[in-house]
């Protein structure tokens, strides 16, 4: 019979599966926000022909199942494709269509990069995001008095006062495996070994995304696969729950029955009659 430890073990990563689902379906509206996905090792399936396959292959839940493995989570890892944009028509709203991300400075001076591009222009006239972390990656103040303020897809930034206007550029940095950054919270992420260290540009270069005024990135999460995914999930648990339960009842009969000679006894033809059949 499946011991307890390996039905804690397949609630536990179903019940992390169900989390992350349920991450996502509250994200769905938060700006730049990217998915996030489960892998499972093994699952328990129809038959031992079958070949192993994930519950969960290139982020969509499926329903191949190995025979009598019970299910492992593996690794959640986010999806970083681009999300759709959306107009605001706010002048320091930017979006990033392409690779890349914005570069921020924490409290403790350590970097950290995101792609939600809400940026307000505090007193003294410095770009910060919405949660007040200032905008690093050649992001210049904009002081106050201002009239205009101009993004280009290529990153220069140009705006207008009483002196007239001034012009700078800004870069964006993208990274060789962006699945393995550490998430913080709020849109943010930092650099880990997997992920490898930031590549800076200027936006529109290769390998880097332009910028889009007046903009900002949608979440990529979509709603309707999400919705599928938690039936696919909650079928994939019940027949786990129904198998293992089956599984228990035979095995205890079996047992009580010692080497199945009462069920010969009761059919001599074996499983083929009717008299010993369930």
């Amino acid at each position: 019979m499946e011991s307890s430890g390996k039905q804690d073990e397949v609630c536990s990563a179903y019940l992390t599966a169900l989390e992350v689902i349920t991450q996502n379906i509250a994200n769905a509206n938060t700006t730049a926000f990217k998915r996030l996905q489960v892998r499972f090792q093994e699952v328990i399936g129809r038959s031992d022909q079958e070949s192993n396959a994930d519950l969960v292959t290139a982020g969509r839940l499926v329903g191949g199942f190995q025979n009598g493995h019970g299910v492992k989570l593996n690794l959640i890892t986010r999806n970083f494709s681009m999300g759709k944009l959306m107009k605001t028509g706010e002048p320091l709203d930017v979006a990033i269509q392409g690779d890349g991300f914005f570069e921020v400075v924490l409290p403790d001076g350590l970097k950290a990069y995101t792609r939600d591009g809400a940026f307000r222009a505090v007193v003294d006239g410095r770009l910060t995001t919405a949660e007040g972390l200032p905008v690093a990656g050649g992001f210049q103040a904009i002081p106050p008095g201002t009239t205009s303020v101009t993004i280009g897809h290529d990153g220069r930034i140009s705006y207008l006062t009483h002196d007239g206007t001034t012009s700078f550029q800004v870069q964006l940095c993208r990274f060789d495996n962006p699945a393995e950054l550490c998430a913080l919270g709020d849109n943010l992420y930092q650099e880990t070994a997997s992920s490898g260290s930031p590549l800076c540009g200027y936006p529109g270069q290769t390998g880097f995304g332009d910028l889009v005024q007046g903009c900002l990135e949608r979440s990529n999460v979509d709603l309707a696969e999400e919705l599928r995914d938690l039936n696919r999930l909650r079928n994939a648990y019940e027949a786990y729950s129904t198998a293992t339960e089956m599984k228990r009842k035979l095995t205890a009969r079996a047992s009580k029955n010692g080497d199945g000679s009462e069920f010969r006894g009761r059919n001599s033809g074996g499983w083929g009659g009717s008299a010993g059949s369930f």
